[in-house]
């Protein structure tokens, strides 16, 4: 037979597959009720019924049954054009596979090693606590490594029959295959009169993806059975960071209510001027009609609540911040050690696989030092000129994300002009101004998942783990991008590009956007408390509503079918409609989760109310995720591996970057240099801190038309420059490269201290706690 009658012999086959309806679909089951249905793959008729398309199907499906997988074929209810391939694998396939792929199923699990951190009783769930016998393995494959065992055979095959047969990622790629997917347990609705019969995403829903469960600890352990070890270590992740975040959250409210009451105690602490001056006026900064004469006593309760947010209590909490996140990195790394014994994934992150892309791409081969075989590879020179280009690419798309910096200054600057006679401008302004960027931070970050995967491809990485590390890097470089940078601009940049009072600089567009005269802090403060807020809770609330929608007209369209075609929707079509759960969504996740670590780390210096806003967010998106998971999702391809990977290299990072964001944030956004260097050269009280901080500048040196508007010689501007009177006016004053010299030592001397700190705690704390090290040693010699 030729391969043109096999083909349309199978063809006639797979037809009559399709017409076999006399029995009834059995959810989660084949048609004989007894063997369960592991996988899902989706095929669409228009495109297997193209002879080149049906012959990779049908070698696939063939080198499938090769394997001993059974499979049975379902039409589609709603969509007739679909066709359902359900496979179930035997348990002589699932231990052949086991040992080939080296899946440990025989493992009865660690779930006896203690867990070190402090908890809390209340806390706790039947599924949480310290109990042997909760979960342990009963000695055979769970559901997850099946599927995950399933996914390894669909997607490496090999030459079968002298054919080249794709796996699974290839054949959806070039359109062969519509789709594949693991099946979930069972539905998700807890059932109280069969308590006996619960599948594991049902316990799920009832103790974790629930908003009563808010405080309550995790299920880490039935979320990695279920889920996969990624899955549970980006949770186990998660909670402990948000349990940590809680102590966080206490010092900064603490920190808080001290400067409340010094401020109460001793209200001398604020410099008197603002609030007593009579005739003193705050000069114009720039040249255009938003800028005028403003009294020094207008900005009194500005100056009072930039006291209560940063002042020199501060340089304690930014020290305390800098610790706290060492110590964070030292306890996840100990539980992440426990973690990974637990579940029996300490030996799981070594990969020499081949990507199908960076095969079909490399058109030359040598021998593998590691496995000693034939294999393709990338020349040097080729990987320099491919990795220039994709750079210069990132370089481009960082400017272009960064430029809107630019875009929100203008805008800023266009509704200050409308609002002339507005005494409270600046701080409406600065709402508005953040709000836009909560805009651009959730358009620009639809496109940057997609961009970093574009090129990653681009790059061809050898193996999947490099693919999804370099991917990773990139999203975490993006957003890191994308909603830092116009908080670092307030934070560093803002009011120092302008010159003297009315005169234009070099960067005119920054002429007009100054700090208030008591400095930028509480600008900064609103910026991170509008920004963190909405792109929180507001995204929170966009994402349910979306969610609800979407189930709605699914749950009508569902209805619609039932009653035109008198037929039940199958559970494979129904979770074949749910959003699908890949990788990279959630790597995009976590990259909110390290971006959230970002503004705690970075900012909480100069806005400690920023761990409360954090821990609120996080008790409601935690469960919302988990809803989203359980409920909404298809169940993702898992992953056993032995930790959160890359990651562990973006937060070291974070870590690092907030000890210097920390140090300037001290010695550029609060007095507490100055006042020191004050102290150091003058014996005058308040009243002269005053005058050290702020210079004059003489109003006829003004533009003309600020002449005859107030009935003032002189004003005030920020600065540490000569009077007017001086030979060299206008001219920076030795204390200004004083103050600016004792910053940097400051700084240098801060970084130092914190990371002597954080060494000492790495070299004494070790990251395998002594009881798991005992209990494991114990266990390996028995």
């Amino acid at each position: 037979m030729d391969i043109e009658e096999e083909i349309e012999e199978k063809l006639f086959n797979l037809r009559k597959f399709r017409k076999d309806d006399n029995i009834e679909p059995i959810p989660y089951y084949f048609r004989d009720g007894e063997r369960r249905i592991h996988y899902i793959i989706v095929l669409q008729d228009t495109a297997i019924y193209k002879k080149e398309v049906l012959r990779k199907v049908l070698d696939f499906l063939s080198f499938l049954e090769y394997q001993g997988l059974e499979f049975e074929f379902e039409i589609g209810v709603m969509d007739a054009s679909l066709v359902f391939l359900k496979i179930h694998a035997t348990d002589i396939v699932i231990k052949h596979f086991a040992n080939v792929y080296d899946v440990d199923i025989d493992n009865a699990g660690h779930n006896f090693i203690p867990d070190d951190s402090c908890r809390c009783y209340f806390r706790m769930t039947k599924l949480t606590r310290d109990n042997d016998d909760v979960f342990r393995r009963k000695g055979s494959a769970t559901s997850c490594e099946i599927n995950l065992l399933l996914y390894k055979i669909l997607s490496d095959p090999l030459t079968y029959d002298e054919r080249d047969v794709y796996g699974i990622d290839k054949m959806i790629k070039l359109g062969f295959i519509k789709d594949a997917f693991p099946l979930h347990d069972g539905p998700w609705q807890w059932a109280e009169e069969k308590q006996e019969n619960l599948n594991d995403r049902q316990i799920l829903s009832k103790y974790w993806a629930n908003f009563s469960m808010w405080y309550k600890e995790q299920p880490i352990n039935l979320v990695s059975k279920y889920f996969g070890t990624d899955m549970a270590f980006f949770f186990a992740w998660c909670e402990y960071y948000n349990f940590m975040l809680i102590i966080v959250a206490i010092v900064g409210i603490t920190f808080i209510l001290i400067n409340v009451l010094i401020l109460v105690a001793a209200p001398s602490v604020v410099l008197p001027q603002f609030c007593n001056a009579t005739d003193a006026m705050i000069c114009p900064m720039c040249s255009s009609k938003m800028c005028h004469f403003v009294p020094v006593r207008n900005y009194c309760k500005t100056h009072r609540a930039e006291f209560v947010l940063g002042n020199y209590v501060n340089v304690i909490y930014a020290v305390f911040i800098s610790i706290w996140v060492a110590a964070f990195l030292e306890c996840w790394r100990r539980k992440e050690c426990t973690l990974r014994v637990r579940w029996n994934v300490q030996h799981t992150d070594v990969e020499y696989k081949i990507r199908y892309d960076y095969k079909d791409k490399s058109t030359y081969r040598k021998k593998s030092m590691v496995t000693g075989k034939i294999e393709p590879y990338v020349p040097v020179g080729v990987k320099i000129l491919r990795y220039s280009l994709i750079y210069f690419i990132v370089f481009l798309v960082l400017v272009l994300v960064s430029s809107y910096v630019i875009l929100l200054v203008l805008m800023k600057n266009f509704l200050i002009s409308l609002m002339e006679s507005e005494p409270r401008r600046t701080l409406l302004t600065t709402v508005v101004y953040s709000i836009c960027q909560v805009i651009f931070i959730k358009t620009f970050s639809m496109f940057y998942i997609k961009i970093s995967m574009w090129l990653t491809y681009m790059e061809v990485p050898k193996t999947q783990k490099m693919y999804d590390d370099r991917v990773i890097y990139k999203i975490y470089l993006f957003g890191f991008i994308n909603n830092y940078i116009p908080i670092l601009y307030t934070a560093f940049l803002r009011g120092q590009l302008a010159t003297l009072p009315g005169k234009k600089s070099v960067t005119h567009i920054f002429d007009e956007d100054f700090c208030l005269p008591s400095g930028c802090v509480i600008l900064l403060s609103i910026q991170l408390l509008v920004v963190m807020s909405l792109k929180s809770f507001g995204g929170n609330i966009f994402t349910a509503i979306g969610r609800f929608i979407r189930q709605m007209l699914f749950a009508a369209s569902q209805k619609k079918t039932v009653a035109e075609t008198e037929m039940y929707v199958p559970v494979w079509e129904k979770e074949y409609y749910l959003e699908k759960s890949n990788k990279e969504l959630w790597a995009f996740h976590f990259s909110e989760m390290i971006l959230q670590f970002g503004y705690v780390s970075f900012f909480m210096a100069a806005f400690p109310l920023v761990g409360l806003i954090a821990v609120l967010n996080n008790f409601v998106e935690f469960r919302m995720t988990a809803i989203k998971l359980v409920r909404g999702n298809r169940r993702p391809v898992p992953n056993m591996i032995g930790g959160i990977g890359a990651w562990d290299d973006i937060i070291k990072f974070a870590s690092y970057f907030s000890i210097i964001c920390n140090a300037f944030m001290v010695a550029f956004n609060t007095r507490f240099i100055r006042s020191v260097v004050y102290s150091a050269v003058s014996e005058g009280g308040e009243e002269g801190l005053f005058n050290f901080t702020y210079s004059l500048y003489a109003v006829k040196d003004l533009p003309s038309k600020f002449h005859n508007i107030v009935d003032v010689d002189e004003c005030f501007y920020f600065g540490l420059r000569h009077p007017p009177s001086h030979a060299k006016k206008y001219t920076f004053r030795d204390e200004h490269y004083m103050v600016l010299t004792w910053k940097f030592v400051f700084i240098i001397i801060f970084e130092n201290l914190i990371l002597m700190v954080i060494g000492g705690i790495y070299y004494f704390v070790d990251a395998m706690p002594e009881e798991l090290k005992n209990n494991y040693t114990e266990k390996n010699y028995l």
